[in-house]
């Protein structure tokens, strides 16, 4: 009898013991991202001397190309003429660079087209009347440009004389960058009410062909879409982050951040990164929209992620003034940089330099050691810089808040 009832106790404090254990683990293993999840095949079959739309690819993971190097000594080539106005604090434009021209939008309501050896103006065109005129990045095929501005038009001109090819009403404003894919280019696009939409025309005839269910409040931010799943995603200030099934035109999943979502979801593997203004970062699943882990700074954020090509580190800023560096693995704080103002620029990866790029509101322009988050170079505009730093060859072109591209050469 009493050897049963030691082997009862021994079994009970063995089973505890592995309960506990269990537990122990799940908690351990809590915040990290399945290593089979981290990074997926992905092709940049673009030349690498074009950056055609906002964060050069439909996923917006924030990666120069692999061939761009900003390694030798910056030096300026050109800067183009004043084209802001400064009236609204919202992130401003940012280039796209084509193989002659470059196309950059300005607070004035006007598209402008530089050319890409001296900074000269190419042509420009005016937009309807707007309070903020033209935020969001323009994007450009073989033959188009495309621009939302806040006079809730979608524009389309020939990228050779900015002529208009079509134009399309789709709400009261866009603060929005163009997304091309798939012959479609995709669109945030905001009514008074307040509400919003993700908004697809074809790209030949501007007509209409996908228009999400309205969102509870205005969608500042620009879609990203995976090919792989066909999925798109985008956030709106109602605190959600949709994704949508673009093929069968329905909502797949959303989730609640807790807070609007300004900034652009960066794809990267099976995670979808974000930030929010619950003060968070927040990672989650591609297909489901299960949260993997979220990382909290100390204020919020409208900067969006960046990731290396391994999946493994996230890199962001924050109003609270630091460049962020994040393990995607455990969701914890691998370096973060101290800026003198808040940041509404999202970095740029220079994986063959393997540095950061990124704008700050005090008018500088950071590069920094991707891996230790140690200062390399400063460069001063003088004025606030929350557009996103393009580096195309040995090429950064910079949009500062007064409204002048600048060139700088790697030489």
């Amino acid at each position: 009898m009493k050897r049963r009832t030691l082997y009862i106790i021994l079994t009970i404090i063995i089973t505890a013991m592995l309960v506990c254990l269990a537990f122990y683990l799940a908690w351990l293993w809590r915040d990290r991202v399945p290593d089979d999840k981290l990074t997926r095949p992905h092709t940049m079959d673009l030349p690498d001397d074009l950056w055609p739309q906002y964060r050069l690819t439909v996923q917006h993971d924030g990666r120069a190309h692999p061939n761009a190097s900003l390694d030798g000594s910056l030096t300026k080539i050109w800067s183009t003429i004043d084209i802001n106005e400064e009236y609204y604090t919202a992130s401003k434009s940012s280039p796209a660079v084509d193989k002659d021209l470059i196309f950059i939008g300005a607070d004035t309501g006007l598209l402008y087209a530089f050319w890409r050896e001296n900074g000269t103006e190419a042509w420009s065109f005016q937009t309807r009347n707007s309070k903020n005129g033209i935020h969001g990045a323009p994007a450009f095929d073989n033959e188009k440009v495309y621009i939302g501005a806040y006079d809730g038009w979608l524009y389309a001109l020939y990228k050779n004389n900015g002529t208009l090819a079509w134009e399309s009403n789709l709400g009261d404003y866009i603060g929005s960058s163009p997304c091309l894919y798939d012959g479609v280019v995709y669109i945030g696009v905001e009514i008074k009410k307040p509400g919003g939409f993700l908004v697809g025309c074809d790209v030949k005839s501007g007509l209409e062909v996908f228009r999400s269910k309205e969102f509870g409040s205005h969608a500042h931010s620009t879609p990203s879409i995976d090919p792989n799943l066909g999925y798109a995603y985008i956030g709106a200030n109602d605190d959600y982050v949709y994704c949508y099934d673009l093929k069968l035109k329905e909502e797949v999943w959303k989730f609640d951040c807790g807070g609007d979502v300004k900034s652009t979801p960066c794809i990267a593997g099976d995670i979808l990164y974000l930030t929010s203004w619950d003060d968070k970062l927040h990672a989650l699943d591609l297909s489901t929209g299960e949260e993997y882990f979220s990382f909290a700074t100390q204020k919020n954020s409208m900067s969006s992620p960046s990731i290396n090509s391994k999946g493994t580190h996230v890199y962001f800023g924050s109003h609270d003034e630091y460049i962020y560096c994040i393990s995607s693995k455990g969701a914890k704080e691998h370096w973060k940089f101290k800026t003198n103002e808040r940041i509404l620029s999202s970095p740029t990866l220079v994986e063959k330099d393997n540095t950061v790029v990124c704008g700050s509101n005090d008018g500088y322009v950071y590069i920094l050691d991707a891996e230790t988050g140690v200062e390399i170079e400063k460069i001063d505009f003088e004025i606030a810089v929350t557009s996103v730093p393009v580096v195309v060859e040995n090429q950064l072109y910079v949009f500062d808040d007064e409204g002048i591209l600048h060139r700088f050469d790697a030489l």
